[in-house]
C-alpha cells in the first residue's frame, strides 16, 4: 500500500510511468495496474548485481516484463530491499529517475522509523502495565525481557517524584502564554525543583 501510494504520488509530477518492485523482482506498485504481481527482469538483474540497470529500446526483449527504463536499487540499512523503475528513454529520464530513488528511500526511512517508534511505544505501554500489575514478583521475568528490550536498567537506582504541576503550569500561562513554550519552561521549571531537592543525578 505505501509503495503504490508513493508512486501514485511520483507519476503525476514526473509525468512518467513509475513502478515498484520488491526484494524479489515482483512488481508491487505502478502506475500501470495490469503489470502488478508480475515479475520484472530489470530489477531482478538489479538486485543479483547491487547496482542500477538501464534498458535501452533494443534491449527490451532481453528484459522480459520490463519496459525501456532506468530501475535503481532501493538501499535501506546498507541492504537492496527493492526496485524503483521509471520508464522512458534511459538517456531522458536518468537525473528524475536518481530523484525519484532518492524520494523512495527517504519515505520508506520515515516509515520504518515511524513503525520503530510504534513499535517501542507499545513496549513501553506493556512494561508500565506490567509494572502496574500485582502481584510484581509473578512478572519478574517479562519486566526483565522488555527492560533489555528498551534498554532500561533496572538496577539503577531510583526514586519517585509526586509533583503539583498546577502552580507551574500557572506561572508559565502568565508569563509566556498559552502556547508550546509553556510545556518546555515547565518542564525546566521542575528539573530545576527535582535538582534543588537533590532527587537528581548529575550522571546520565
Amino acid at each position: 500500500a505505501l509503495a503504490q501510494k508513493i508512486v501514485d504520488n511520483i507519476t503525476p509530477i514526473v509525468r512518467q510511468n513509475g513502478n515498484i518492485m520488491n526484494s524479489e523482482g515482483v512488481m508491487i506498485a505502478s502506475g500501470q495496474a495490469e503489470r502488478l504481481q508480475t515479475r520484472h527482469q530489470g530489477a531482478i538483474a538489479v538486485i543479483a548485481g547491487g547496482r542500477e540497470v538501464e534498458i535501452r529500446p533494443e534491449d527490451v526483449a532481453g528484459y522480459p516484463g520490463a519496459q525501456p527504463g532506468l530501475n535503481w536499487p532501493i538501499v535501506l540499512d546498507g541492504q537492496v530491499v527493492g526496485v524503483v523503475g521509471l520508464s522512458g528513454h534511459p538517456d531522458a529520464v536518468r537525473d528524475t529517475a536518481r530523484i525519484v530513488k532518492m524520494v523512495t528511500e527517504l519515505l520508506l526511512e520515515r516509515e520504518g522509523l515511524v513503525e520503530k517508534f510504534r513499535d517501542n511505544l507499545q513496549l513501553r505501554e506493556q512494561l508500565l502495565q506490567l509494572l502496574l500489575a500485582s502481584p510484581v514478583e509473578r512478572q519478574r521475568d517479562k519486566i526483565a525481557q522488555l527492560a533489555a528490550l528498551l534498554r532500561f536498567d533496572l538496577q539503577a537506582s531510583r526514586c519517585v517524584a509526586v509533583v503539583d504541576i498546577g502552580p507551574v503550569l500557572q506561572d508559565a500561562r502568565r508569563q509566556y502564554g498559552a502556547h508550546e513554550l509553556v510545556v518546555s519552561r515547565t518542564e525546566a521549571q521542575l528539573a530545576e525543583a527535582l535538582a534543588a531537592a537533590g532527587l537528581l543525578c548529575a550522571e546520565r
